[in-house]
């Protein structure tokens, strides 16, 4: 199989983690773990772009223990209440590419929903594996009782907006 048909099958499979098995032979073990873990992660960011601030929903419309999705500046993520705060991250957790919006908060930690694996909120450094690299974060702010997001890099933000 050439390579390049191999890789548009790596990129589109529903379970990628199958298809790394399937690279070995072209690439080499190593090379195909590299290649795998560089596909997750590159997945795992939602790329919202832009120094303005966006809104996207509603305050009073994002229960305490209920996660929701949104669009936000050219790409998706999923909000989340932390006490007083709101926080941003991104829609897919960096693993294995589970929904965060199916994700949770539990002792001020974001928590992926596949296979626990938790998140800083506000930066996302990785506090307990299997993940390695962060979850992308995003500024948050309530402005006129609107949850306002904007882009920024990936792991490199505090959260600071109040939920009021």
């Amino acid at each position: 199989m050439p390579l390049p048909d191999t890789l548009v099958l790596f990129a589109r499979a529903p379970q990628p983690g199958h298809v790394k098995t399937r690279l070995a032979p072209l690439l080499g073990r190593e090379g195909a773990a590299r290649l795998y873990r560089a596909f997750l992660e590159d997945a795992a960011r939602t790329y919202v772009r832009g120094r303005d601030w966006t809104p996207v929903l509603a305050a009073s419309a994002l229960e305490a223990h209920a996660p929701q999705r949104v669009d936000a500046a050219g790409g998706a993520l999923v909000l989340l209440r932390s006490g007083e705060h709101v926080v941003a991250v991104g829609e897919h957790c960096p693993h294995l590419g589970a929904p965060m919006a199916d994700g949770w908060i539990d002792r001020g930690r974001v928590v992926c929903p596949w296979h626990g694996s938790s998140f800083e909120p506000g930066t996302g450094r990785v506090l307990r594996g299997p993940a390695t690299a962060p979850l992308p974060c995003y500024p948050t702010r309530v402005r006129d009782g609107v949850i306002e997001v904007r882009g920024a890099e990936p792991g490199t933000v505090q959260t600071t907006g109040a939920a009021s």
